[in-house]
């Protein structure tokens, strides 16, 4: 029993230790210290550098024994436990290492140390400190043009720095911290960006950076402000009739800017109804109405109407939309009495609205049919008619039709019918 609890303890520890090992390492030689190899010295150590980039040069150690340098980085302090390995060079005679794709003004310590044929390392030299340089600066004018109609431009002074390869263009909201990228200019002489993606009437941030051949980003130019121009107003005292004969007039208020006026569009929902509406005419800055020939009557329509002006901005379309109609028919007539004499018929009718200047009469013989011969009889002025082309034993049916004074004619009274 005891035997078993070892065996049992032991396979336990196995499988712990074999957990905590890191695949990672496994099977990597790393070389052994020895201080008795000869290193490099860190006053022999020298470096050169630009914003991105460190050289470092250090005189060559001359031992045969030696194969070559490991390069070591540290970001933070000058302390060897947080240096890592940038580079094994396997060949004692070179004498430079370049460090790059670093940040501009930045501070960054590196550490030499020599590696012996037998994959011995020694102590590595004392942390050398290196420092980048200072981002360039941006563009040193920069200007954004205001009240262009839906765009904004941005013009600066060329950088006269050689290796600029764009321009970086950075748009904000006035009161938004939130800057969006929006373009890329290529080439240093170039000196403009028209932003045609903004909104009418709405005040803009810009920024400039400057990029260089090898990534390097400037600081920020000064901020300037762009306002897009705001669209014209809209018309005001919109009006639509209602009592026109078989046409429909809008009119409106005269605007009081008519210099900056193009012309006015006029729109028209689908139908009768209020939706869906579509241009229909342009109409002259120097008019204040439009009529909308429509040819019958009863006829209803909404109306909206724009201003365009000459940098082709509209006025809003987000407007209360005016109901007009054609005018109604003249109601159909009521005959009020029918008369049988020994060779006449007569009758008398009445116009419900008084809008009639004068009637039709509709005469039919015999029964109504598809092949019925309708005989017209007007224009009657009178309220009343006295049929004297009837015979004996015949059937017919009159129908009565008013006609206002713009011609247009109402529906058909009720049918009168007599057996003569």
């Amino acid at each position: 029993m005891k035997k078993l609890m070892i065996m049992i303890l032991t396979i336990c520890s196995m499988i712990l230790v074999s957990g905590c090992l890191n695949p990672d390492t496994i099977n990597i030689k790393k070389p052994k210290i020895d201080s008795s190899i000869q290193s490099v010295d860190r006053q022999n150590i020298k470096s050169m550098s630009n914003m991105s980039s460190i050289a470092l040069e250090w005189s060559i150690v001359n031992d045969p024994e030696i194969k070559g340098y490991n390069i070591y980085r540290s970001d933070t302090n000058k302390t060897n436990r947080n240096f890592v390995l940038l580079k094994s060079l396997e060949n004692r005679f070179i004498s430079h290492f370049v460090d790059t794709g670093l940040q501009p003004n930045t501070s960054y310590f590196y550490s030499i140390s020599t590696i012996s044929k037998n994959n011995r390392e020694a102590k590595s030299s004392l942390p050398y400190e290196a420092t980048t340089k200072k981002t360039i600066s941006s563009v040193s004018y920069v200007v954004a043009l205001s009240q262009l109609p839906g765009q904004t431009k941005i013009m600066w002074r060329p950088h006269t720095n050689q290796s600029i390869y764009f321009y970086l263009i950075e748009r904000s909201h006035l009161k938004v911290d939130k800057w969006l990228e929006i373009a890329r200019v290529k080439g240093r002489l170039n000196s403009e960006y028209i932003d045609q993606n903004v909104q009418h009437d709405k005040t803009y941030r810009y920024r400039i950076f400057c990029v260089t051949y090898d990534g390097i980003k400037s600081s920020s130019s000064q901020e300037v402000l762009s306002k897009t121009k705001q669209p014209p107003k809209s018309p005001k005292n919109i009006k639509a009739s209602s009592t026109q004969s078989k046409q429909i007039t809008i009119s409106w208020q005269p605007s009081n800017d008519i210099k900056s006026i193009k012309y006015y569009q006029i729109y028209k929902g689908v139908g009768s109804t209020n939706y869906m509406f579509s241009p229909i005419a342009k109409v002259d800055k120097k008019l204040n109405s439009y009529i909308h020939k429509i040819g019958k009557a009863d006829i209803a329509g909404f109306y909206k109407v724009t201003v365009i002006d000459k940098d082709n901005l509209e006025s809003s379309k987000n407007i209360r939309a005016i109901a007009g109609k054609t005018r109604s028919r003249p109601a159909a007539p009521i005959v009020i009495n029918v008369q049988k004499g020994s060779n006449f018929i007569s009758f008398v009718w009445k116009s419900p609205d008084n809008k009639a200047t004068y009637y039709y009469v509709r005469k039919t013989k015999g029964s109504l049919g598809f092949f019925s011969k309708i005989q017209k009889i007007g224009k009657i002025r009178a309220t009343s008619f006295k049929d004297q082309d009837v015979q004996k034993g015949e059937k017919y049916t009159y129908t009565v039709q008013a006609v206002d004074k713009y011609g247009t004619m109402s529906q058909k009274s009720l049918e009168t019918t007599i057996q003569f």
